[in-house]
């Protein structure tokens, strides 16, 4: 019975990799050899070595301890084994793709280590390296066999995780300015590939609203947006300058108009509410001299009181025609600036046309434009 488990035992442990992990090679560390330091040393820096590898990715490691197991079942003798055939022959033994063998030595304060990776089917050294460090063991340990496991992996280290995704842009309409994070796109590929994060595309076009779109984009994932432009219309630009007059044209990309109609409205209406501001002044001012004159007992003073009332009353009345003119002013601006937004063409929806017409004896250039 026990035999019985024990051949169960090996032949589990012979069992290729390509069964388990197809996309990386199964290899097998044999203890260094020493050239000046004790054996229990080189067995340590050979296991630092086996971890390291494994920490990789790049290979699938046979534990010390179940590579022992199979060659003793195999009644295999490893000390001794020095040579690169006896190395393979190892490998064959354990079924595995590639075998590591080498050796560490100390001369004086530096250590020497040489590595080297072999094939099993061929017998060819795949990797050959060395590495000397005038340092204490214990760096050797923790950073040399480190670093040495990095160079035996190579190529064959598995890709470092994706930190991009892609983004899709569907229904994008031509003329479409696309900016991602402030920068200008040029959408000649069915898909961009951006870092992983939050960004933020913006898009526009001439007689379409703007649009923008916050987004987080996570490693690896593919993010579609639909760049649905809605149209500009002349109700939308007619209800933003029933708020304030130069709001439309702005919104009808006529900039100049826009500002324009802001300076008058604001002009006008700032001046409405100034001059009713003195005028309230003025009015204050008439009747504290109402009561001066209610209260004077000489000629004198009957009549100073009376010059004053008028004059302040010549001043309101002045400063209530130039208010109420301010305010029509206003008015009419504001008027205006709807009406030019329901009437008068959008940037965007002129026509211009530039036509050279060559006939025998004279050539004549036609231009158009529609206001």
């Amino acid at each position: 019975m026990n035999s019985l488990l024990k051949i169960c035992l090996i032949g589990l442990m012979l069992i290729p990799v390509p069964l388990f992990t197809q996309n990386k090679l199964q290899i097998a560390v044999l203890n260094l050899e020493t050239l000046g330091l004790e054996e229990t040393t080189a067995i340590a820096l050979s296991e630092r070595l086996r971890s390291e590898l494994v920490a990789t990715g790049a290979y699938r490691v046979i534990e010390r301890n179940q590579m022992n197991t199979i060659l003793r079942e195999q009644g295999f003798q490893q000390s001794g084994c020095t040579s690169d055939a006896c190395a393979v022959e190892i490998g064959k033994i354990l079924n595995i793709n590639r075998i590591c063998a080498g050796s560490v030595a100390r001369v004086g304060s530096i250590f020497t280590v040489s590595l080297r990776l072999i094939d099993v089917s061929t017998g060819e050294i795949v990797i050959s390296v060395t590495e000397d460090c005038d340092c204490p063991i214990e760096t050797l340990l923790t950073e040399t066999m480190k670093k040495l496991a990095l160079q035996l992996a190579g190529d064959t280290l598995p890709p470092p995780p994706s930190r991009e995704g892609t983004l899709q842009i569907i229904n994008p309409l031509t003329g479409t300015v696309v900016s991602l994070n402030g920068m200008m796109l040029t959408l000649d590929k069915d898909s961009l590939v951006v870092p992983s994060g939050k960004h933020r595309l913006t898009a526009r076009k001439p007689g379409f609203e703007g649009f923008s779109s916050q987004f987080k984009i996570r490693p690896g994932e593919h993010l579609r947006i639909d760049l649905h432009l809605k149209p500009k219309t002349r109700p939308k630009a007619l209800f933003r300058s029933l708020f304030l007059p130069g709001l439309g044209q702005h919104y009808q990309e006529k900039s100049l108009s826009g500002f324009m109609f802001n300076l008058f409205f604001v002009g006008s209406a700032g001046a409405a509410v100034l001059l009713d501001k003195q005028m309230t002044d003025k009015s204050d001012e008439y009747e504290n001299l109402r009561e001066s004159y209610t209260e004077a007992y000489s000629l004198s003073e009957i009549e100073q009181a009376r010059k004053l009332m008028t004059e302040r009353y010549d001043d309101i009345e002045n400063l209530e025609l130039q208010r109420n003119l301010a305010i029509g002013a206003a008015g009419v601006v504001w008027a205006w600036s709807m009406l030019d937004c329901w009437f008068r063409k959008p940037v965007y929806e002129r026509k211009s046309a530039l036509d050279l017409e060559t006939r025998q004896d004279r050539t004549t250039l036609h231009f158009k434009y529609c206001f």
